[in-house]
């Protein structure tokens, strides 16, 4: 009976990744088309390209699992939901070649194969230290409260701005005198990796009035910084632990993206708003999957960058004179610094070669992140990684998110947090000094 539930709800998941699929391309072809076609966004569906995007979907869908009940499991559905599935519909309905979708599909299947348990279980043990997690906490929120008086002493405090619309106007003059040398990396992991650490653990603990405390220095950051997803950052960590305290079923995460969508698509019939369309639909899902098209396009014609623009600088002559997401930005002329997930960036380093090295290493991370995690509630391990983890599969070179956005910096936090009750979890992984 319970393998019958089991197989039932499966095939329930399946259907639910199909119909999500089957929204976006009709939220495509019938209102990102119309809406933002001058961006590149166009339509010229080929029977025989839509079949076989469904070909490949149906070939790829029994690697997605449809429980969560570990942390790379998360990261799998995450990974197919924001980012294949959109490749998917942009092979099918528009006159772009394959080899872009079945590389990332490859590197998806790179991902679930080393994320595995037999290569769970190949990661050394590492021992737990007895004021791990005091000391993460104490230093965490000095930093947050350095940050607060940086941001006053700095002077950057006087372009404090809660407008989303005007949050561009003051954004480098903060910066300006506020990200100073290596502080220019400080501030970024406070505010996006320390902050959520801290809120995560707040409420944890059950200490709601210092979450809400931490919540609005967090508002706070975001007004002297400008940066709009940083008010996002506290509510993905509330909402992640509303869910998966209480479920570890993936049809509700589902759900979740696939209401996004049509809400989005129903608000703009009824009010011919697009901006719900813009914001959830064209940015969120479809931007990443056109520009890993567009990445692929550009270094299948010009040279490779091989790392000369970071750890090889000084081995390899960068080819460019400018960034690689200013150079794309320029290659499909938006204007914009086009930044793109760990594909776009592995092949804009060695092509397919870099992809895969890419996939390998992201799989080693979330290993880490999994194993060092263990005894700590699920929520809670996805409410501090989510950050790092999603950047680099939808926005960001894999290199600078795991040195510029925190995701080393999350990695050390947690082998700091870990505490003597999480051992009795996993004896064999962890020992205690």
């Amino acid at each position: 009976m319970l393998k019958l539930e089991s197989y039932t709800y499966k095939l329930c998941f399946f259907i639910s990744l199909a119909l999500y699929r089957l929204l976006l391309d009709v939220s495509y072809v019938y209102v990102v088309v119309p809406n933002f076609g001058y961006m590149g966004f166009e339509k010229d569906v080929a029977i025989s390209s839509y079949i076989v995007s469904w070909v490949v979907f149906f070939v790829v869908l029994p690697l997605v699992p449809d429980r969560i009940d570990r942390l790379s499991s998360f990261y799998k559905v995450l990974f197919f939901v924001s980012l294949i599935v959109p490749l998917m519909t942009f092979y099918g309905v528009k006159d772009v070649g394959l080899y872009p979708l079945v590389t990332s599909c490859l590197a998806f299947c790179v991902f679930v194969f080393f994320s595995s348990k037999p290569f769970f279980r190949m990661l050394p043990s590492i021992p737990v230290l007895t004021e791990g997690r005091s000391s993460v906490l104490v230093v965490s929120v000095i930093l947050i409260i350095f940050l607060v008086f940086w941001y006053q002493y700095t002077g950057a405090v006087r372009f404090i701005n809660f407008d989303f619309a005007k949050v561009y106007e003051f954004r480098s003059e903060s910066a300006a005198l506020a990200n100073v040398g290596i502080l220019s990396y400080l501030n970024s992991w406070i505010y996006q990796v320390v902050t959520i650490f801290v809120f995560s653990y707040f409420i944890f603990r059950q200490r709601y009035v210092l979450a809400v405390v931490v919540f609005f220095v967090q508002v706070f950051f975001f007004a002297v910084a400008g940066h709009k997803s940083l008010l996002f950052y506290p509510v993905l960590a509330l909402g992640v632990w509303v869910y998966f305290s209480r479920a570890n079923g993936a049809i509700p995460f589902v759900l979740f993206v696939f209401l996004a969508v049509s809400f989005s698509v129903i608000f703009y019939f009824a009010f011919s708003n697009v901006w719900p369309v813009s914001l959830f639909v064209r940015r969120a899902l479809l931007v990443p999957a056109d520009l890993t098209y567009d990445y692929f396009e550009f270094f299948s014609e010009n040279p490779y960058v091989f790392w000369s623009n970071s750890v090889l600088s000084s081995y390899i002559s960068y080819p460019y004179d400018q960034g690689v997401a200013k150079l794309i930005g320029e290659f499909n002329q938006s204007g914009s610094a086009a930044n793109n997930g760990f594909i776009s960036s592995g092949f804009s380093h060695a092509g397919f070669l870099g992809v895969i090295f890419y996939a390998l290493v992201f799989s080693v991370f979330v290993v880490m992140l999994e194993k060092y995690s263990v005894g700590l509630p699920l929520w809670f391990s996805i409410a501090v990684t989510i950050v790092p983890l999603r950047s680099a599969i939808v926005s960001s070179d894999l290199f600078t998110v795991i040195l510029t956005h925190g995701l080393l910096l999350t990695l050390v936090m947690i082998l700091f947090f870990r505490s003597i009750k999480n051992s009795a979890s996993n004896r064999k992984a962890l020992w205690v000094i």
